[in-house]
């Protein structure tokens, strides 16, 4: 027979994980409302800079662009956008896999990585070179050095592609791991991202706007993916903490139900033992 001190004293550590849990689930909720907030707030810009980049890039048809033109570098270069905590299920591990079945016709030695975020260091490292790690900043401190890094790494023919890697954040039930493609950039694409009907003048040219232009266009690319990702981070955590927060519940019932059973089994065999001492007595 179980002992039911102990039992109780089960039953009340579940209960404070059960407690930890639901509050990292509250903070989660707060912080994917927060995290979707920021995206909203930087759409107007981002929308200019499609609109300023797609003008530029007609105007501009048949110019000689370095950041339109493929690498002559054997090299492609990603940047993994990871977590810096656990406790957020499978969205590391599926980010990763997405990284492996993507990279899969790319030797090692030719992956480099630049890596935001502590969980993708380790995983950069083992499956390529790490050419720098930003996990000690924050997302938002590091968007302009990782800018400026994979620009000259790009310029300097040392890798002919770059592409970003993070968790697409699609609702609060799901998040998609996506590899989006930063350079060279493809005019079609640039092209197609704005239709509307303003028409602008540039000065002086519509080429030298358009190369100081491009360099925004990649800050607000990258931009959304960092917020993305950590909405993506936090709306995971809630979903993982509802989940622990349900499975301590239930097993704080389970144990209840067998606390009683052990006590009314004591109580029962009490009783028995009073019943054989009358009847020996008399």
């Amino acid at each position: 027979m179980e002992n039911p001190r102990l039992i109780r004293k089960r039953i009340q550590s579940v209960k404070n994980i059960r407690k930890i849990t639901k509050a990292l689930e509250m903070v989660s909720a707060s912080k994917v409302r927060s995290s979707q907030s920021k995206a909203k707030a930087g759409k107007p810009y981002a929308m200019k800079v499609y609109e300023l980049v797609s003008q530029l890039s007609g105007k501009a048809e048949g110019e000689k662009i370095d950041l339109f033109e493929r690498g002559k570098g054997k090299k492609k270069l990603y940047v993994l956008v990871s977590t810096n905590r656990g406790l957020c299920g499978s969205l590391n591990t599926n980010l990763f896999r997405k990284v492996l079945a993507d990279t899969n016709d790319t030797a090692k030695e030719e992956r480099l990585f630049i890596t935001v975020g502590k969980k993708s260091r380790s995983f950069a490292i083992l499956n390529g070179q790490l050419l720098a790690d930003f996990s000690d900043l924050t997302k938002e401190a590091c968007l302009s050095a990782v800018i400026s890094l994979v620009l000259d790494e790009f310029r300097k023919d040392t890798v002919c592609e770059v592409y970003v890697i993070y968790s697409d954040f699609i609702n609060a039930l799901m998040q998609k791991p996506t590899l989006k493609k930063l350079l060279p950039v493809s005019r079609d694409n640039v092209a197609s991202q704005y239709a509307g009907s303003l028409v602008y003048l540039f000065e002086p040219g519509a080429k030298q706007v358009l190369e100081t232009m491009l360099p925004f266009y990649l800050e607000v690319q990258l931009r959304e993916a960092f917020l993305e990702s950590e909405a993506s981070e936090h709306s995971a955590r809630m979903l993982a903490m509802k989940s622990a927060s349900e499975n301590a519940q239930n097993l704080s019932q389970a144990l209840t139900l067998v606390y009683n059973e052990v006590r009314q089994q004591a109580i029962t065999d009490e009783i028995a033992d009073v019943t054989r001492a009358m009847e020996v007595m008399s």
